[in-house]
């Protein structure tokens, strides 16, 4: 009789973990926080007020704690050039928020500004969402959305 009663236990806590999302014996918890890390993301950027998408690799080349460094590998969608755009940012664990800025560009002279970026680190601890970036300059002339997907 305490086989069944035991058996019965079993069943009702795999079946309410089910629905709670309490783990079942996995080593690895999907809550656990694996970022910052290096690496390669490939970032789509979209404008408020243009239809045109661009993209770039966001690379994270540095680590301090939360402290990240980088820098975007923007492609123009018209072929009318590409650049680099390097950043300092924060890694925030109780909002898992990112905060990027962007402080200098490559080759040095363009006239496009660098701009501030933030987003959210997404459930699978890899891929950013729900990103906004604006104009480093403060005068929000371009502003928009944008999402990375984790590459490597």
């Amino acid at each position: 009789m305490k086989f069944i009663k035991g058996f019965y236990l079993i069943i009702v806590f795999i079946f309410a973990s089910t629905f709670i999302g309490c783990p079942t014996g996995s080593t690895g918890s999907s809550d656990e926080i694996s970022f910052p890390i290096t690496g390669i993301w490939e970032l789509t950027l979209y404008y408020d007020d243009d239809p045109q998408i661009w993209t770039a690799d966001l690379v994270i080349t540095d680590i301090n704690g939360n402290d990240i460094n980088g820098f975007f590998d923007w492609f123009s969608p018209d072929g009318d050039g590409d650049w680099t755009e390097y950043f300092t940012g924060f890694f925030d664990r109780n909002n898992r928020k990112i905060l990027l800025a962007g402080f200098m560009l490559d080759p040095v002279g363009l006239h496009i500004p660098s701009h501030n970026y933030e987003a959210i680190l997404a459930n699978n601890n890899r891929d950013f969402v729900n990103g906004v970036w604006t104009e480093v300059w403060g005068q929000a002339l371009d502003k928009g959305t944008w999402n990375a997907v984790f590459q490597q």
